[in-house]
């Protein structure tokens, strides 16, 4: 069981244990992978371009979030959607990451904000 149940990141209602999906864009994810690809290779045999606080500079895309919620507010038509029951525990969770690392539009997704955010995965 999932150690978090936050309400649908669209519609803000509860979801029932069970009726969850967690969605990502497809499109976006795709293209925000395209640019960390690219800026890596940018960046490849430099030295890394920090700021005098240590932050990456702003050319740094931001990952696409993954959507908790109702499969109707969340899920679209160029969404990746998983359900709730198939990621409900670490194990579970630990198995879709692996599963997921293979797809080349992962990598700019939030994938592990989303872990945090269920309880799937606890700061160590």
């Amino acid at each position: 069981m999932l150690r978090e149940r936050p309400p649908c990141d669209a519609c803000g209602g509860d979801v029932a244990p069970g009726r969850a999906v967690l969605s990502a864009n497809l499109h976006e994810a795709t293209e925000v992978a395209r640019q960390l690809n690219q800026l890596h290779k940018d960046w490849w045999g430099q030295e890394p371009k920090v700021t005098a606080a240590g932050e990456a500079l702003d050319s740094y895309p931001k990952l696409v979030p993954w959507l908790w919620g109702h499969p109707d507010c969340v899920g679209g038509e160029f969404s990746y959607v998983i359900a709730e029951e198939r990621i409900d525990t670490a194990a579970k969770a630990l198995g879709w990451t692996l599963r997921l690392m293979e797809k080349p539009w992962f990598r700019g997704t939030a994938w592990h904000y989303a872990m945090r955010r269920l309880g799937l995965v606890v700061e160590a």
